[in-house]
């Protein structure tokens, strides 16, 4: 016998571990062979984990991988300065097929930054013996159980997902009616401020996609102030001056129910590119349903 559930959920922020690794010149095939560690988890928290090492033109570069580790290797020339080091090094990463699935790799020279994809706990990258330096932010902070009040804080380049993530409903298509958006701040207006800050610059998505950024549907993009959140839902209702809440009846407005499949590893994401820093609270909420066997 099958029967229907209903779905609800609030946002979740979905980053893991945020590792700097500082990277450094070579000096006669100083780096030859040398290597560092790090470990990515998958939408699963199944950690997997990865090793980098140097292979110097000239110089003897012995392979140093064992284990489980999956090893990606990095080809540079004798007296490469940190700059060159730092491109060789982000190049080899995207080309290792870790991001969009798995993370992000990102940075400027001499610094490549890996973000984790998913919000499990993860093992910060581990020098073996390069001497450079490395440091994790955010290392394990970020989990689904919290939802989008940012409090004050909250920097660009996140993003905030609803997706059914634990138990049998984890591999279960799940289909929603209704997205409900809160922003509270003080002295909101319907203007150009986003909340009670300055317009955004580059805006807020909300769109359907994929572990690997592939994109479904899109429900909004380039939200930059409040007017254009409003201008999303069937009707705003504000409660005194600091609150506002928009309603998206997704059904009426897309001619139907928006599907998120568990087993696609899908999500309906929220990414932001600008800095929210001084915005009280901005989150959301879900209903919808999806159907069980007894």
């Amino acid at each position: 016998m099958t029967i229907s559930k209903v779905f609800s959920q609030m946002t979740g922020q979905i980053v893991g571990t945020i590792s700097t690794i500082a990277c450094g010149a070579d000096t006669a095939g100083s780096l030859a062979g040398h290597s560092w560690k790090f470990w990515l988890a998958n939408e699963s928290g199944t950690l997997q984990g990865y090793w980098v090492w140097y292979t110097v033109t000239g110089y003897t570069s012995n392979n140093p991988v064992t284990g489980a580790f999956k090893g990606i290797n990095v080809t540079i020339a004798g007296g490469s300065t940190a700059a060159q080091v730092f491109a060789a090094t982000k190049a080899a990463l995207l080309a290792s097929g870790i991001s969009p699935g798995l993370a992000t790799v990102t940075g400027a020279s001499p610094n490549v930054i890996i973000s984790c994809r998913w919000p499990f706990v993860c093992t910060a990258t581990a020098d073996v013996d390069t001497g450079w330096v490395f440091t994790a932010t955010n290392a394990g902070s970020a989990t689904v159980a919290t939802n989008m009040n940012l409090n004050a804080s909250g920097a660009g380049g996140m993003d905030w997902v609803i997706r059914p993530w634990r138990g049998p409903i984890s591999l279960t298509p799940i289909y929603l009616r209704q997205l409900v958006i809160s922003i509270a701040d003080s002295a909101f207006t319907d203007g150009t401020t986003f909340g009670a800050i300055v317009g955004l610059t580059n805006g807020i998505s909300i769109y359907v996609c994929d572990a690997y950024a592939n994109i479904f549907a899109t429900i909004a993009s380039a939200i930059k102030n409040n007017a254009a959140l409003i201008s999303l839902g069937k009707w705003a209702n504000a409660l005194g001056t600091k609150n506002w809440f928009v309603a998206i009846d997704l059904v009426a407005a897309y001619g139907g129910e928006l599907p998120i499949d568990g087993s696609l590893g899908q999500d309906l994401r929220f990414h932001t590119a600008d800095d929210l820093t001084g915005l009280d609270v901005f989150n959301c909420y879900v209903t919808g349903h999806y159907t069980s066997t007894l």
